[in-house]
């Protein structure tokens, strides 16, 4: 991945309200890196990063990603059938670090100094990253003394106040499917509305 992943903290998550009701919109970040030469659409076998972590449903992030590599064509090995790739997933939330995300006055009480801003302000406020990484490795023979080359490679985050992975599972899922064996040119943003991410989902698992 890129060295600099990640290096500007963005306000992830939010939530919109209008006539129509609040809904909650992600803004999950995207880095995506691939080796333009390398096969897509090959048979591969899925290793998830253990131990899962404490308050994930593994078994839900194990259904989305492979449903998410069927629809880009790719085929989990069965067995007795050997893999041309290997499939790395790792998930979870990072640790709280200190961060500040934007309120307009009609969503803030009182700020740390006693007194409410004119016009909306900063709020310090704790924030975590929920992420899905998602890498394919080649099982073409390679050197001991070093990590199998990468074929193609998805880093997703959504950064902001939540403290569970499973709520943010779908918007991850969601963006994970676009991007799947291709290459981003600069890290990206997208925004992703919490309704549209559960349809996705479902289309993808049916």
């Amino acid at each position: 991945m890129r060295t600099n992943l990640w290096s500007c903290p963005v306000l992830a998550g939010f939530v919109l309200c209008f006539l129509g009701g609040c809904q909650t919109i992600y803004e999950v970040k995207v880095d995506a890196i691939n080796d333009p030469q390398a096969a897509k659409g090959v048979i591969y076998e899925l290793r998830i990063k253990a131990p899962v972590p404490a308050g994930t449903d593994g078994d839900d992030v194990i259904r989305y990603v492979r449903a998410a590599l069927a629809a880009r064509g790719y085929v989990e090995a069965e067995k007795g059938v050997s893999a041309e790739q290997v499939v790395e997933v790792d998930f979870g939330v990072g640790p709280a670090r200190l961060g500040y995300i934007y309120k307009p006055r009609d969503m803030l009480t009182i700020d740390l100094w006693g007194k409410e801003p004119p016009k909306g302000g900063a709020v310090p406020v704790e924030l975590r990253e929920k992420y899905l990484r998602v890498t394919a490795r080649s099982t073409a023979p390679h050197s001991l003394h070093a990590p199998a080359p990468e074929v193609w490679s998805v880093h997703l985050v959504v950064e902001d106040e939540g403290k569970d992975f499973t709520p943010y599972l779908p918007a991850l899922a969601a963006a994970l499917v676009d991007y799947i064996g291709e290459h981003a040119a600069a890290e990206m943003i997208l925004k992703i509305k919490e309704a549209d991410a559960l349809k996705s989902v479902q289309a993808l698992t049916k």
